[in-house]
């Protein structure tokens, strides 16, 4: 009886970690579709827009989720 407990924790963590590494993969690629859609909202628009002076290089990204409590800002 022991033994079969202890199995079925075993597979239950298991299924947890399979199910965060897709999550995982996931988050990296949407992470990966952002950056993308950034860099090219970003070449296509005209550097007047910009204040150059200002300018630190970092561009946020728009994260529907912000006002959920998430913390996953993501910063060029």
């Amino acid at each position: 009886m022991i033994l079969c407990s202890l199995k079925y924790t075993n597979h239950m963590s298991k299924h947890k970690s399979h199910v965060d590494r897709k999550r995982n993969e996931y988050g990296n690629a949407m992470t990966k579709m952002r950056l993308g859609k950034m860099e090219r909202l970003n070449k296509s628009a005209p550097l007047i827009e910009y204040n150059l002076e200002s300018f630190a290089g970092k561009f946020e990204i728009y994260d529907p989720n912000k006002k959920k409590g998430r913390k996953n800002n993501i910063y060029i």
